[in-house]
Formats: structure tokens, sequence, C-alpha cells
């Protein structure tokens, strides 16, 4: 992977077949786990962003991954956080989803030049696809067990000690690699973003 640029028409960076292959993938992975349990609605367009509704009833996933990306509104008042729910959970996960497979529109479609593929991102697309990129970076630590900042910290230090002293599982240090460059990625687009930011008014 390659940092994010700002360009005449948006935001680029490029990323190596497999890198594409892998993210595809996983971005396939968490939007097949939101809309798992979605009830029926009309389609939505990847680009357009869904009409707001309310659910009759809503429950807290039992899939901590999910109930990340749906977390409760308040963990101090169980009556007050089920009625938000209720209200906002449907349109939440539908824009999550509009949101991811709008990521994966863009993944797709990503041109290859000399073997790298150049993903592209329009101006009003970014802060939409940095959304996406924190909700699947958000089902990446549920699976990682990352509950803390003193964990991703842990998690930081295992990946940088030799292969020999982590007693880990392979597949446990490969999803650990693909967390923290989606981290390094998604802060690279988070920089362009806010480079593009109009400035305040001076004294």
């Amino acid at each position: 992977m390659r940092a994010f640029r700002a360009t005449p028409d948006g935001y680029e960076a490029a990323l190596e077949p497999f890198e594409r292959e892998v993210l595809t993938r996983v971005v396939g992975d968490v939007l097949e786990l939101l809309e798992s349990t979605a009830p029926e609605h009309p389609a939505v367009a990847d680009d357009e962003l869904p009409s707001w509704s309310v659910a009759a009833t809503a429950t807290r996933p039992l899939d901590t991954a999910l109930a990340r990306l749906l977390p409760d509104a308040s963990t101090d008042d169980a009556e007050l956080a089920a009625e938000f729910r209720r209200l906002t959970q449907d349109d939440l996960r539908a824009t999550k989803s509009a949101g991811l497979r709008l990521l994966a529109g863009l993944l797709a479609a990503a041109p290859s030049d000399a073997g790298a593929a150049r993903l592209l991102v329009a101006r009003d697309q970014g802060g939409r696809v940095a959304a996406a990129f924190t909700d699947v970076r958000l089902v990446l630590a549920d699976r990682l067990d990352l509950r803390t900042d003193e964990d991703a910290e842990a998690l930081h230090s295992e990946l940088a000690a030799p292969r020999a002293r982590r007693g880990r599982a392979d597949s446990r240090h490969a999803l650990a690699e693909l967390y923290e460059a989606l981290t390094w990625w998604q802060e690279s687009l988070l920089e362009v973003l806010a480079a593009d930011l109009p400035e305040g008014p001076t004294a």
C-alpha cells in the first residue's frame, strides 16, 4: 500500500494486486456481517445514502463485532439505549452498508498501472470511504480481541517481535498485519482530507 495523495480529481492511493484482493474480501465479509440480520428494505445505489427508517423492535447484536458496528447509545440507561436502537439501528446499518459497498466498488474499479492498482476516491466520497475503513477496522479489532489502547499497543509490540518470540498462530499475525496496515492507510486518507478543509477565519 502507498499513502493517499491529493489529486485534481480527488484522492489517490496505490496497492498491490494481493492487497486489493485481501481488502476486497475483508470488506465483503464485513458487509455480509452487517446485512446478515438486516431487515428487508428497497435497494439503495452504492453512491446514494439510504432513507431514514424506524424499526418496530431492535435488539443488541449477539456477535461482538456487529455490536461494535451497531453500538449502544448508552451504557448506563438500558431503556434509553433500547429506544435509541429501535429508532436508529436500521438507518445506521443501511448507511454503513452503503459506505462499504462504495468502497468495494472503488476497489473493483481501480485501474492497474504497472501491476499496482490505483484506488481513486472522489472528493465527495472521501468521508464515506474513511468511515468504511473505520468499520472494517472495528471488526478486525474485535476478532483480534483489542478492547483498549493498551491492547493495541501490545499488538504493535507483538508484530515488531521476531517471529520466534511471537508465540501466536500465523493467521492471527496476518490479521494483525492487515489491521495495522489499514490503520496507517486510513490515517493517510484522513491527512489529505484534513488538508482539504477550508481554512477558518483569521484574526
